[in-house]
């Protein structure tokens, strides 16, 4: 019984965790500011000037730069499976 409480509280905890993806986007100073007034966190990542932004970023930060005019490749599709 304590197995079966024990399987079920670890679903339920994994069913809560947000998705995090490793994204790279093709743009520039300009691009990054309107991403960031859209709500996409660009404080933290790795900056090629004028080329790219690699970040990690929610499942509704990834909707937002889909919408957006820019190109980008998802790098990593679950970060939380990618460092387990």
């Amino acid at each position: 019984m304590a197995l079966v409480l024990l399987l079920f509280a670890a679903i339920c905890l994994r069913a809560q965790t947000p998705k995090y993806y490793r994204v790279q986007i093709f743009t520039d100073d300009a691009g990054l500011r309107e991403l960031a007034i859209k709500g996409v966190g660009i404080d933290h990542g790795d900056y090629q000037r004028g080329k790219y932004f690699i970040g990690e970023f929610s499942q509704r930060e990834l909707e937002l730069i889909k919408q957006s005019k820019y190109p980008f490749k998802v790098l990593i599709s679950d970060m939380s499976a990618y460092y387990v």
